[in-house]
């Protein structure tokens, strides 16, 4: 039962030889050290942490690799460390936090705290990243707690033995046959490790997982059959293509591109789950009627075929989402959305459709979530569509300079551009009080979009009515009118 429970504890997603060692030792630290019954010895409060400790244990997190390119959670982090050891660490407040660390304006308290707030969550989920790798050996930790800004400490030492009953010292390997059995196990899965350790630094490039994995799976297809190879080769190049969503010719082309994939190999599921999004986005951007009607009817024909073919595969549940999403039915949206991202966390593209159906929906925190510049995304060019994610999520939270700085680092990169992307833009110009900014947006979208049904659009893309009249509201304040 030992054996089963630790091969329990590695994943079958995670085999690779650096994953398992970590977590092999992490598992014999745990169990084969005790401490009155527990692995670890931990001082919750911090009470007997000095203040140099303290500044040590943040320094070591603003100095990893994981905070390497987050100049602001550092600057968070500092200040409300010095804060707190400081005479005013009672006044950590969002307004306080607000004010003094970003220059924020204290009588727009509700932008500030939201602001706030989302800083200090991006912050904890870093700090939960660093303690899973880099920092995994730190002996004084830090968080930040759920409900304040105040920063937390404490001591994490691992026991390597720990007092018997009658208070001497008890040999690690105590414990009778059962712990005994374990080690042994232990030391042959080990041995395992060092030779696959060896492969791993033996000299020579090799591929990352994602990219091993890739191979894997082309090779697979070329033994099926070139044709399914070349299939699937053609919807991942295509899928790249698809951005921004909200073009339609764009997703005509793109479309095409899916239905020659088809033709080439008809039972492969990537190009139907490609071809139900671009069908499902023209639907939502034909608003209604029979052309609506026209292409939702195929979407949902692709999809259909998709999930029959390989329902497992998160493009399909993404395009499964995309597809519920342009027929109003958001929970559903949002529930194949999330399974998609659970099976590809890290896939940009899964990211990007996910995002956008949390902002339509009113899901704003997970917006921001998907757009996070620090995120991990790998996967077919989204070309930065990721940022015109985070600028919506931050103007319906009221933060309109971060959503102008979204928009605008994205259209500076090579962002995708669409009416619907330079409409937030201006509608953020708006809020600020740049209305000739604003007003020259409206301008763009008249000459590039001539006829684009702004607000019939917003009204059928978001959930809440409201949501579509906040954003009309700012554009007729710079001079747009139907």
């Amino acid at each position: 039962m030992d054996t089963l429970r630790l091969a329990g504890k590695i994943s079958v997603r995670e085999v690779t030889y650096p994953k398992i060692a970590s977590k092999l030792t992490h598992y014999l630290f745990e169990n084969m050290t005790e401490t009155k019954g527990n692995s670890t010895c931990r001082d919750k409060s911090g009470n007997d942490l000095s203040v140099e400790e303290k500044r040590a244990a943040v320094a070591s997190v603003v100095e990893s690799r994981i905070f390497a390119n987050s100049p602001r959670l550092k600057e968070f982090l500092i200040y409300v460390t010095e804060k707190s050891l400081s005479e005013e660490g009672a006044d950590l407040s969002a307004k306080s936090i607000g004010f003094h660390l970003y220059g924020r304006d204290t009588v727009d308290e509700t932008n500030s705290a939201n602001f706030v707030r989302v800083e200090a969550g991006r912050l904890r989920r870093s700090l939960d990243d660093y303690y899973d790798s880099d920092g995994r050996a730190d002996a004084v930790r830090v968080q930040i707690r759920k409900g304040g800004y105040a920063p937390t400490f404490e001591r994490h030492v691992v026991s390597a033995q720990s007092p018997a009953a009658d208070g001497t010292a008890r040999p690690l390997l105590s414990g009778g046959p059962k712990k005994l059995r374990l080690v042994l196990f232990a030391c042959v899965l080990l041995a395992v490790i060092a030779l696959g350790v060896f492969e791993v630094l033996r000299p020579g490039p090799r591929p990352d997982d994602a990219e091993l994995a890739a191979r894997v799976e082309r090779q697979a297809l070329m033994e099926q059959s070139p044709a399914a190879l070349e299939a699937a080769n053609m919807a991942l190049q295509a899928r790249g293509l698809i951005y921004p969503i909200f073009d339609a010719h764009r997703q005509m082309l793109t479309t095409e591109l899916f239905r020659a994939a088809i033709e080439i190999d008809p039972n492969s599921a990537l190009p139907y789950a490609g071809a139900a999004q671009t069908l499902g986005s023209l639907a939502l951007l034909s608003i209604a009627g029979a052309r609506h009607d026209n292409f939702l009817a195929e979407a949902r024909e692709m999809r259909d075929r998709a999930l029959e073919l390989d329902a497992d595969h998160e493009w399909v549940q993404s395009a499964a989402g995309w597809v519920a999403f342009v027929e109003r039915d958001f929970e559903s949206a949002m529930r194949y959305s999330e399974r998609a991202l659970s099976l590809a966390p890290e896939n940009g593209n899964v990211l990007d459709f996910y995002g956008v159906v949390a902002v339509a929906s009113g899901e704003f925190e997970k917006g921001l979530q998907a757009g996070d510049r620090d995120r991990p995304r790998e996967g077919e060019n989204t070309r930065f569509a990721y940022l015109n994610i985070l600028g919506a999520a931050y103007f319906h939270l009221g933060l309109y300079h971060e959503a102008i700085s979204a928009f605008e680092e994205g259209n500076a990169s090579g962002g995708p551009v669409s009416a619907l992307g330079v409409v937030y833009l201006a509608a953020a110009y708006s809020s600020v009080g740049r209305e000739q900014d604003g007003r020259r947006m409206i301008d763009q979208i008249e000459k590039s979009w001539p006829g684009f049904p702004i607000e019939e659009f917003l009204t059928r893309l978001h959930r809440e009515p409201d949501t579509a009249r906040q954003l009309v509201k700012k554009l007729r304040s710079v001079g747009w009118s139907e």
